[in-house]
């Protein structure tokens, strides 16, 4: 059976993957104070930004004014006449240092970044404890160190503690956590500090995609392959599977994929006919399947013309060609008392000219046609009951 331990470190990715998706920047917390003791994000008590009504939320952040609420019957109430004065600012964009011009490609996991630049190196920071900066060592880093041996590189997928990059001429090669045989080289190291190559994968990638436990590859000819744990059915085998340390094919995805995104224990794929399917672990309707677990891939229900994918922890958004967005999985339009929805939910004011979208933990990013950026979700990383469902912008 596979070895779970790995499971316990996927707490989620924050704000700042978002962020450096749609903005190329790392974001920098500033603290925030209550005037009252709250337990932000209890199971029944939290605090919010705004008032809720009928599932919507009413204005736009300002960062001086939340409210306490309680559960009750399964829904988020304001507790009547209780405000809590809020001082300190949200999240703000910093320079990262020496990457302040020529990044093409950048990803961000649980507490670590990497990028890619114009020379096509990979430079990483943060933290460092399974090796997912490459240069080496564990030793965490406040500014980017150089990943070993890799030259011209084209884009990088971060996860929960493992990373890959893809060349320019297709060829994956991955560092860092290797519990789950993720990076899938055929070792049987339990991590890799320096980059090592894919088995089978030195050419002809398009895209690659990772998360805490698995790591699938989109090749330019349409097909997806994936690497890693399979307890929860992320190999789709029809079954429970031990883990694979090399990549593997995905039955019924040996061509027509457009798009992949992989999860908390679970894949989707965008078919080039723009419909997607969701395989793996299913408890919070991540794969809009009939099963707690489905063990091959399921179709999501009415979706169509899908252009994009992604996601991550247990939620996952689709893009159409329209621009509209699509969310599913545990609270898919932040937390507004929903709960679970294992049927897409239409994110509130999107259903087009959406361009591109990112998500990261309990945060949902989109750029508009006009080159606005808008989000939905949690607003505060340590403070899940700060959240926003109607997209905000930036």
């Amino acid at each position: 059976m596979p070895d779970r331990s790995s499971a316990v470190r996927r707490v989620g990715t924050v704000l700042a993957l978002v962020a450096l998706f749609v903005l190329g920047l790392p974001v920098g917390a500033q603290s925030s104070t209550y005037s009252v003791g709250v337990t932000l994000g209890s199971p029944t008590a939290r605090v919010h930004h705004a008032v809720s009504v009928s599932g919507t939320v009413s204005g736009k952040p300002s960062g001086k004014t939340v409210y306490l609420q309680r559960k009750s019957s399964g829904k988020w109430q304001n507790v009547a006449n209780t405000k809590l004065s809020k001082s300190g600012g949200y999240t703000t964009p910093v320079a990262v240092t020496g990457l302040t011009s020529g990044v093409v490609s950048i990803g961000a996991g649980l507490g670590f970044t990497c990028a890619v630049t114009s020379d096509g190196a990979v430079h990483c920071w943060g933290r460092n404890d399974y090796g997912g900066l490459g240069n080496g060592t564990t030793t965490a880093s406040t500014t980017p160190v150089t990943v070993c041996g890799l030259t011209k590189m084209a884009t990088v997928s971060v996860g929960t503690s493992t990373a890959c990059a893809v060349s320019t001429a297709g060829a994956v090669s991955c560092w860092g956590d290797d519990g789950s045989g993720e990076i899938g080289d055929g070792g049987s190291e339990s991590q890799a500090p320096t980059p090592v190559a894919v088995s089978g994968l030195s050419s002809g990638v398009k895209k690659v995609s990772v998360d805490s436990l698995a790591t699938c590859a989109l090749l330019s000819s349409g097909g997806l392959k994936c690497s890693g744990d399979g307890f929860y059915g992320e190999l789709a085998t029809g079954l429970q599977a031990a883990s694979s340390n090399v990549p593997v094919d995905i039955a019924g995805f040996t061509s027509g994929v457009a798009d992949v995104v992989v999860g908390y224990e679970h894949v989707c794929a965008v078919r080039t006919v723009g419909t997607v399917a969701c395989w793996g672990q299913n408890d919070q309707g991540e794969d809009s399947g009939p099963n707690s677990i489905n063990y091959s891939p399921v179709d999501v229900p009415g979706l169509s013309n899908v252009a994009a994918i992604s996601g991550t922890g247990r939620t996952s958004c689709a893009l159409t060609s329209a621009g509209g967005v699509f969310c599913w999985g545990a609270e898919p339009l932040g937390d507004d008392g929903q709960g679970a929805q294992n049927v897409p939910q239409p994110a509130y004011d999107l259903s087009s000219g959406a361009t591109s979208l990112a998500s990261g933990g309990s945060q949902r990013c989109v750029v508009m046609k006009d080159g606005s950026v808008s989000y939905w979700g949690a607003l505060v990383p340590s403070s899940p009951g700060l959240s926003a469902q109607v997209p905000q912008p930036l």
